[in-house]
């Protein structure tokens, strides 16, 4: 299984800009991981 992890400062970035790519790379096979620190909550849609 191939896999990604996105490392990013602040939950923010997750939300705003990162859910299409992660998205993207889901439909693709890929596992995503993400790492940040929790500023907003996250997106509904990347929890799962």
């Amino acid at each position: 299984m191939k896999k990604v992890l996105y490392v990013t400062t602040i939950s923010n970035t997750l939300n705003a800009f990162l859910i299409p790519h992660i998205d993207m790379l889901v439909n693709m096979g890929y596992q995503v991981d993400i790492a940040c620190n929790i500023v907003n909550p996250i997106d509904d849609k990347l929890k799962k």
